[in-house]
């Protein structure tokens, strides 16, 4: 990376169809055998380096280009520590890359019996959203969607994932939307490690607000 700590854009960066090739390629040539169904382009994006320009703005220099690639298990996608990341420099060559896909294993069938009424999984997020929003002037549920949660930890299985936009009043100024999401399992019993299993080492000042590592993930 030291070539890349300059204070001038890379040169001959790839554009953004052609970085998607290349990183289709070095995949293929660092012998990462991925399901073409199982791989969803997700983000092509960059990294860049921001140096103040002395007029109380910054000057904006494009250093890498990313692309990321998510996982789809049976047409849902896959959330949590799946992911593949490839970031590519000067001519396209390969800078870094993330890549945790890991193989799937013994599937286990799970019967009606083992799986959450819907009644059962509704009071649980409406509980979750209205702690997270006491002390919210209001808040919106902007989505519900059936997922696979995988833990990094070996288990992948069903939930909901919801996210909720909050504002909240942090300043004499308009209220700010701070968004925060979390995840309901829908097994009786479930086998993945979650977010919500972390407990917070610190008693936040105001825990409706920041209690981001015992019920979810605020963005």
């Amino acid at each position: 990376m030291e070539k890349y700590r300059g204070e001038e854009s890379t040169k001959a960066l790839p554009e953004n169809k052609a970085a998607v090739k290349y990183a289709y390629y070095m995949l293929r040539k660092y012998g990462l055998e991925v399901d073409p169904a199982q791989l969803r382009l997700a983000h092509v994006g960059g990294l860049n380096m921001a140096v103040p320009d002395g007029k109380g703005g910054s000057t904006i220099f494009e250093k890498l280009k990313t692309v990321r690639f998510n996982r789809v298990l049976d047409g849902l996608p896959v959330e949590g520590s799946a992911r593949i990341l490839v970031s590519l420099g000067q001519r396209a060559a390969l800078s870094g890359m993330i890549y945790q896909w890991p193989k799937i294993g013994k599937s286990v069938p799970m019967d009606t019996s083992q799986i959450r009424k819907p009644d059962s999984i509704r009071f649980q997020a409406l509980k979750t959203i209205e702690k997270m929003s006491k002390k919210a002037k209001s808040a919106r549920l902007t989505r519900a969607s059936l997922v696979v949660y995988d833990d990094g930890r070996g288990v992948a299985e069903p939930a909901y994932h919801f996210i909720v936009e909050r504002y909240l009043d942090l300043s004499d100024t308009e209220p700010v939307m701070i968004p925060y999401d979390f995840y309901v399992p829908i097994a009786e019993k479930p086998q993945a490690y979650y977010p919500h299993n972390d407990v917070a080492r610190l008693e936040p000042e105001q825990g409706d607000l920041i209690e981001i590592n015992q019920y979810g993930n605020d963005e």
